[in-house]
C-alpha cells in the first residue's frame, strides 16, 4: 500500500528484496499506477521507477504510458548500473510520454539520493 516518505515499512520492504534474473517492470508499474488512480485528485501522481533498466517484458509501455498521462501520473525513471548494461531509450521514452516525467542515470549512492530528491 502507499506510505508517507521516509515510512518504516519502506526499508522494511526494501531490505527484503532479492535478485533475481529479470526486472518484472510491468506489473510494478501496473501496481502503482492503480494504487495512485483510487487517491482524490488532488493527491500528488508520482511513480519513481527504480531499474536496471533491463525489464523482462518490453511490450506494453506506451500504453501503460499514455493510461498514466490520462490519470495524470508522472512517471519518472532511475536507472542504476552501468549505462551500457541499461535499456536507456526504452526508460526515456517512457517517461517523455507522461507530464513532467525525467529519466536520470545513477551510479553511485549519492547520485541516487540526488535523483530521488529531484523526482519528489
Amino acid at each position: 500500500p502507499l506510505t508517507k516518505p521516509g515510512h518504516p515499512k519502506i526499508a522494511q520492504r526494501l531490505n527484503g528484496l532479492r535478485l533475481d534474473s529479470t526486472t518484472k517492470l510491468n506489473p510494478g508499474l501496473r501496481l502503482s499506477m492503480n494504487l495512485l488512480q483510487q487517491r482524490p485528485g488532488n493527491f500528488l501522481r508520482n511513480v519513481v521507477i527504480l531499474t536496471d533498466g533491463q525489464p523482462n517484458d518490453g511490450a506494453g509501455f506506451d500504453d501503460l504510458a499514455h493510461e498514466a498521462r490520462l490519470a495524470r501520473i508522472t512517471i519518472h525513471a532511475v536507472g542504476v548500473g552501468n549505462p551500457g548494461d541499461l535499456d536507456e531509450a526504452l526508460l526515456r521514452r517512457l517517461v517523455s510520454l507522461t507530464v513532467g516525467g525525467r529519466y536520470q542515470h545513477v551510479s553511485t549512492l549519492a547520485e541516487l539520493a540526488r535523483a530521488l530528491r529531484a523526482a519528489a
